[in-house]
């Protein structure tokens, strides 16, 4: 009792007369929009902003900025923000670049190393003295082979020359038929002769083709070396841009530099997210398309067995009929096994498809869940063998239900791709590059102004 104790008299005390005080004349309330170092209009008044503070001149304002006042900057309603994106504060509108001349003088030189490279056209003379430089030494190969053919040749008419020339002078063969020998020696000779002037043409011609592989080889050299000086330059020149102008507010953008950055950053987070939608979908469509190639596969890999299971009933009962019914149970039985193997292969393509899109139609839980088409099967007799040959009727429908469901999801997905994705991201595409191109010619721009070169 008497718990809590009753407020003293007066307590609290009377808000005094005159408190909170008006807003001076010439200025504000505090608002959500940044305040300027201008007083503003009584037309504010109405804000609900803390009745204690009112808007002062950022340089002399008494009591600084109201607790937990944040600035809000609102985006273009003409920029589509992606999901997730907040556009960093605006950039004064009054604000101007400020680029230091060695910096741009740089940038300017860079352009010009560029542009005499790319009049060079580098990267095409690369690909043509290399294609030169393997044409000649496919040549010069060809060419040295043939040599050493024709200098094998060389060597045996040699021989054959020697010893006609021996031959001419032994005795018997000097008395009897010195003429014919003359003749014969004369004859290799001529030979010799003939293959030696095509051995000293051909090894002139490789001679001239290798001077035209080290020819080209330093071409190419110096065609690499283009290259390389061209993609040095531009990735020097990159890294200076990026330097300069990456992020917002950096001395050397303005306002509208930092609003083109910033519009082409809020593509990426879309482009990015379309990107990985597109990967998502054609992975997908490869584990659907892989499963009804697999889904074929098992399907005349039964109808293989279903043919021997029509032959045992024509042989009879089975293995007790002799050799010829236990060896066509035994290939029946192998086909079996290996289309089931592969069937269930399919099945699993078609459950990591529905991993990747849990919305897609036509693959439903009871078909990427079902059991093995053939179980534990008997081939005894011919009872067994009938039954056996029904299983495989029933298996076929089956495989055919699930092939059609199949390519049903693939054609969906397939058409989802080119109505919907790939449009959409060759949109953005086109929109960031466009954007990007934008960016770059005016960065360009505000280089060129600042350069004293």
């Amino acid at each position: 009792a008497g718990y809590p104790p009753p407020m003293p008299a007066g307590y609290p005390p009377a808000t005094p007369a005159g408190y909170p005080p008006a807003a001076p004349a010439g200025y504000a309330l505090y608002e959500s929009a940044p305040q300027t170092d201008m007083p503003q209009t009584a037309a504010h008044a109405s804000h609900t902003a803390p009745q204690e503070y009112w808007g002062q001149p950022a340089a002399s304002a008494p009591y600084g900025t109201p607790y937990g006042y944040t600035p809000q900057v609102a985006a273009p309603s003409s920029a589509p923000w992606p999901h997730g994106y907040a556009p960093p504060a605006a950039t004064p509108a009054g604000k101007r670049s400020v680029i230091r001349p060695e910096d741009a003088n740089h940038w300017k030189a860079l352009g010009r190393t560029i542009d005499e490279y790319e009049r060079k056209n580098a990267e095409l003379a690369l690909q043509d003295s290399t294609a030169k430089l393997k044409n000649v030494e496919s040549r010069a190969q060809a060419e040295k082979a043939r040599l050493h053919e024709l200098e094998q040749k060389l060597a045996k008419a040699a021989k054959e020359k020697h010893k006609v020339e021996e031959d001419k002078w032994y005795p018997g063969k000097h008395l009897t038929s010195h003429k014919k020998q003359e003749e014969r020696a004369s004859e290799k000779l001529k030979e010799y002769e003939k293959i030696s002037a095509e051995v000293n043409a051909h090894k002139l011609k490789l001679d001239g083709l290798r001077s035209d592989a080290a020819s080209a080889k330093a071409v190419l050299g110096q065609a690499q070396a283009d290259l390389q000086a061209l993609q040095r330059a531009r990735e020097e020149r990159s890294m200076l841009v990026i330097k300069l102008f990456k992020g917002q507010g950096t001395p050397a953008s303005d306002a509208t530099e930092d609003a083109l950055e910033s519009e082409l950053d809020s593509y990426a987070p879309k482009l990015a997210e379309v990107k990985m939608t597109k990967q998502t979908y054609s992975m997908a469509a490869m584990e659907l398309d892989m499963a009804v190639k697999g889904i074929e596969k098992a399907t005349q890999m039964t109808q293989q067995a279903y043919g021997r299971a029509n032959a045992d009933l024509v042989l009879g009962l089975g293995p007790t009929n002799g050799p010829l019914g236990a060896a066509n149970d035994i290939q029946k039985r192998r086909a079996l096994q290996d289309a089931n193997n592969t069937y269930q292969m399919a099945i699993q393509n078609m459950a990591r498809a529905k991993m990747h899109i849990p919305d897609l139609p036509n693959v439903s839980e009871a078909t990427i869940h079902q059991p093995p088409v053939f179980g534990d099967l008997i081939f005894d007799n011919i009872i067994s063998d009938m039954i056996v040959r029904k299983q495989i009727q029933k298996s076929l429908a089956m495989m055919q239900k699930t092939q059609a469901e199949a390519k049903e999801a693939l054609g969906w997905l397939n058409g989802k791709i080119s109505s919907t994705v790939d449009p959409e991201l060759h949109r953005l595409e086109a929109m960031y590059e466009s954007k990007s191109n934008e960016l770059e010619a005016y960065r360009a721009k505000l280089l060129s102004a600042a350069a004293t070169t």
